[in-house]
Formats: C-alpha cells, structure tokens, sequence
C-alpha cells in the first residue's frame, strides 16, 4: 500500500486536514487511517471516526523503532480490514521524521507498505514559538516534507505570513507549499511532489534510541471528567492557559455537560470548545509538570 505520512506540531491542524482530505480522497482509492497518538486514549481517531472514515488507532507513543513490532501488527490488521489503497498516517506532533522512515525501512513492513508522500503542517500563529523551543525536531518535520501547508492563515497578517513563508523556504527549498485556512487544499497536491527521495537518508540507521527522543522530554496525563456545565469548561479551559496545572502544551478530549457532549481543544495558550456528538468522556493532556491532582479537583469543583 502507498503511505502518506501526515506532520504536525501539536494543534497545527493535522485532524482538520485528515477530515478535509480523506473524503475528497475516498472517490479516488480505499482509504484508511492510521492515528498515532501519545495519550492513552485515541481522541484524533474518535474525531475521524465519527465522520465515517476506516481509522486504526495506535496509542501510547510516538511510532518509532521501539513500536515498530505495534506498528506492523497494526499495518497488518489494516490490510486486513479495509484493503486500503493509500494509507494516511497522523503521528503524534511529536514524532520525529527520521524514526518513522527507519520504521519502513525494516523488511517486514517495506514487503507491503511505502511512503511516497509526506506532508507537514504548521500553525501560522504559533510556529515560532514552537521553533524556540524544540528546534530542530521542529525543523525537521519541515525540511523532510513534500507539502508544506501554513495553516491557520486567518490567524495572522500578510507580513506574519510572509515571514512563515521565508521560514519554511529557509528549511525545505524544494517542496511545495501553499498558504491555507482549515487546511482546504487540493488532495492531488499532497501527491503532486513524490516524498519518496531517501536520498537524504544514510543507508545505515541507529537504531537505539532513548525513549525521550521519541516524547520530545513532554509528559502525557490521561483524566476522565465528571458531567460538569459549559461554564465550567470555559472556567477550566482559563485555568490551563494560566499555567495552574503544570506546563501544558496540548490538551485535548471530550466532556459531557448540560448541554451535551463538547471536544475541547487547547494548544500553547490558545482554547476552543466545539459541539460533538457521542463519545467516551476523556481529555488527554501534554507538557511538563502537570498536576494531576490539581487537574482533576478543578474539574470536580462546583
């Protein structure tokens, strides 16, 4: 099966590009996807669930050399499922690149399974910040991609957009990008530029990495919220971007309120809140010193 592998630092848009993209792709070929996430529980592949979509989800970790025995028992049990044609591929934002090109490097996947496309996407509003502080895990995921999406435009002005625009053409002065808002772009562009050069690859791969190059030094904590008010969501939501609970980076998941079920969304300082319909009440979050403790009596308070 052909791979696209879809990059993203945290809440830069890569779900909203798969529900974009998937359906406008499933005319074409068998489509499947495969949502690697860092938490415990597959919120990413609960999203695109709901829109009907074939997902397998591989939680608990970034796929790298250390799950590449996971990786290809969920390959396998895709290809037995759905007999996709072209599988995406939304690791977590903190995958590295060359870790998963290592992963398809090994016989027992490259027999059936090829990348030939890889897409990144980055937030027009936070890359910076992300840049500072992860450096060149971030720049990576930029330099090694075919199609570079700067996403989240209406987010910022012309000038910010043509600085993103330099930055990206400073790291990857090869690859295609565009400029877009929800991630709205053609599908055949994702393929338009083959990513399958490995050209830049050494022949011979180190296979022993730690464990932290594949979390980035981040930290996950994985809640399951009472029925609380919307209210009182907003009041939470308020409190992670103040820095109480730790140094949260992403969170993200489902709580049941009043009013119905709400997918939450935070990342680096910046919130939303959005109707959705049935899911298991979760909310997974990723940083630094996070405080269980504390997280869970403020969900609980009131």
């Amino acid at each position: 099966m052909n791979v696209t592998i879809v990059y993203g630092f945290l809440g830069s848009g890569k779900t909203t590009f798969l529900r974009s993209l998937i359906p406008k792709l499933a005319v074409r070929e068998r489509v499947a996807v495969l949502v690697n996430e860092m938490g415990e529980v597959g919120i990413d592949g609960t999203v695109l669930e709901s829109d009907e979509m074939n997902v397998q989800m591989l939680p608990n970790g970034c796929i790298c050399c250390e799950l590449r025995g996971d990786l290809f028992l969920a390959l396998k049990e895709l290809e037995k499922r759905f007999h996709p044609e072209r599988l995406v591929i939304e690791p977590t934002g903190l995958a590295a690149p060359n870790q998963i090109d290592e992963v398809f490097d090994f016989r027992e996947i490259a027999e059936f399974a090829s990348v030939d496309s890889r897409a990144t996407i980055l937030d027009a509003n936070k890359y910076e910040l992300a840049s500072r502080a992860f450096g060149k895990f971030f720049e990576d995921q930029i330099s090694q991609a075919s199609l570079v999406l700067i996403n989240k435009a209406d987010l910022v002005n012309e000038e910010d957009l043509d600085r993103a625009r330099k930055f990206v053409r400073d790291l990857n002065p090869a690859g295609q990008m565009y400029v877009t808002t929800y991630c709205d772009v053609d599908p055949m562009l994702v393929f338009g530029a083959n990513g399958a050069d490995d050209s830049s690859h050494d022949d011979e791969h180190d296979h022993h990495h730690e464990v932290a190059d594949s979390t980035q030094g981040m930290e996950t904590l994985s809640i399951q919220p009472p029925k609380i008010a919307r209210s009182q969501v907003q009041g939470f939501l308020k409190s992670v971007e103040q820095g109480r609970f730790g140094e949260v980076v992403r969170a993200k998941g489902f709580i049941e309120t009043g009013d119905g079920m709400v997918r939450i969304e935070y990342v680096m300082g910046s919130w939303d809140i959005h109707e959705f319909g049935s899911a298991a009440p979760r909310v997974e979050f990723i940083g630094t010193g996070l405080r269980r403790s504390e997280i869970e009596e403020a969900l609980h308070a009131g």
